[in-house]
C-alpha cells in the first residue's frame, strides 16, 4: 500500500525529454506517455515484470544483454568498462 490509497500504484519518474509531464492523482497509475509532445512514438510498455521487494538486477541485466547485445558490447568498448561491474562500483567521495 502507498499510504494514499489502499492499493499499489505504478508510477514512473518524469524526465523532460520532450514528453508531457505526468499527472499523479493518488488513485490511478501514472506511467510515462507512449508518445512525445510532437506525437512521435517515444516508448512502449511491453512486459509487466511484477512486484519486487528489491530491484531484480540479474533479470534486468540478463534481458539487457539478451535483447541489446550490440548496444552492451558497443558501450563496453567505448568506455572500456564492464557492464556488470559499473553498476556496483561507487565513485569515491
Amino acid at each position: 500500500m502507498n499510504g494514499i490509497h489502499p492499493a499499489w500504484l505504478a508510477a514512473t519518474e518524469f524526465l523532460d525529454y520532450g514528453v508531457r509531464s505526468l499527472d499523479f492523482d493518488g488513485e490511478t497509475d501514472s506511467l510515462m506517455h507512449p508518445y512525445n509532445s510532437t506525437n512521435q512514438r517515444h516508448m512502449e510498455y511491453v512486459k509487466q515484470r511484477g512486484e519486487f521487494d528489491d530491484l531484480p538486477y540479474d533479470e534486468l541485466v540478463g534481458d539487457m544483454v539478451r535483447m541489446y547485445p550490440q548496444l552492451v558490447a558497443f558501450s563496453e568498448r567505448q568506455v572500456g568498462g564492464d557492464f556488470d561491474q559499473e553498476a556496483i562500483v561507487r565513485p569515491a567521495s
